[in-house]
Parts: structure tokens; sequence; C-alpha cells
């Protein structure tokens, strides 16, 4: 068992004056302290992604009102074949944390961040979803000089514009409203 930290019984008492502790995530907790107390993870998304499909033609199937330019086959490549059923989860963290924070709660959780096929299909699959949210997907894939890995993110503009994006990966604050799309290992 590890030793508790000053800065993780910080983050415990944070979620708990929030609210958000329930006696499930305080006993996660309290088996694993590197653990985020306060973390949800949703109902199961199962999601068909088409491998055979190129970004573009994932994009399209998406029928997103805005879409960034930047997200093309060259710098989204494939590296799959085939049809297949994934089992997608949003997680989230209600605070606002970096990157490298969230991956290792990911990783925790026995989760991996959705690849960028896995985030497209989910946003053909369910596009209301991100009416509600912002959803990250944390696979790094567009590489910008001076700027570095770029992500997927879906969101909404006004009440019906599904918006396609990218961010910065190694953001050092998501904000805490946003979902993160998961796949169980």
């Amino acid at each position: 068992m590890s030793k508790i930290t000053f800065k993780q019984v910080l983050k415990l008492l944070y979620q708990a004056r929030a609210g958000r502790v329930t006696q499930e995530n305080l006993g996660r907790f309290l088996l694993n302290p590197d653990i985020c107390p306060g973390y949800t993870v949703s109902q199961d998304y199962t999601v068909t992604v088409d491998y055979g499909k190129t970004v573009e033609e994932m994009v399209a199937s998406g029928r997103y009102t805005i879409v960034n330019g930047n997200i093309i086959k060259h710098k989204f490549p494939i590296k799959e074949n085939g049809m297949v059923q994934v089992t997608t989860v949003l997680v989230h963290f209600n605070l606002r944390m970096n990157t490298k924070d969230l991956l290792c709660y990911l990783n925790e959780g026995n989760l991996r961040p959705a690849n960028s096929a896995e985030f497209l299909g989910f946003g053909t699959t369910f596009p209301e979803v991100e009416l509600e949210f912002p959803i990250v997907c944390l696979d790094p894939c567009q590489e910008v000089p001076m700027i570095g890995q770029r992500v997927l993110t879906l969101s909404a503009y006004g009440p019906l514009d599904r918006v396609l994006d990218l961010r910065n990966f190694n953001c050092d604050k998501w904000e805490e409203y946003c979902q993160f799309l998961a796949v169980r290992k």
C-alpha cells in the first residue's frame, strides 16, 4: 500500500467539498491514493470503427458543421485494418488537470485513450453527446512545428453546430467540464 501524500489529501478534500466523493471512489482512493478520488466513468458506448476509411471519409461520416482543415490523412494516419466494434467510455474528472496526470489516471483505471479512428467513430455514432460537453481524444497525432502534438476534440458552437477541432496535447490544465474518450483495456 502506498503512503498518502499531502497533495493527494488536498485533492480528496477539494473533491469532497464539491460533493463528488462517493463511498465507492473513496474506497478506491484509500486502496490506491494515486487514483483521482472524484472522477466518474460513463455508461458504455459501443462504436463500430471502419479502418478501411480514410480520415477524410470518417470526418464526412460525422456530418460536423465546423471542421478544422488540418484534420487530413497524412497528419492522422490510420494504421489498423478492417471493421471492429469497440466499447468506449467517457471519463470526467471534474477538475482542471494536465495531460500527464490524466493519462496516469486513465491507466490506473485500466483504460487507454481512444485512438483517432475510434474517436471519429464515436462522433459519428453519438452526435448528440458533444452538444452537452466537450470531448477530448488524448491520442496525440498531428505534430505542429513550435506548437507540438495536437489532439482531436468534439464540441458544440451553439445548440446545433457540431465542431471537430484540434487542441494542444500537452495542455497544462484541461477545463473541468471536458470529458475524455477512453477504451477499456
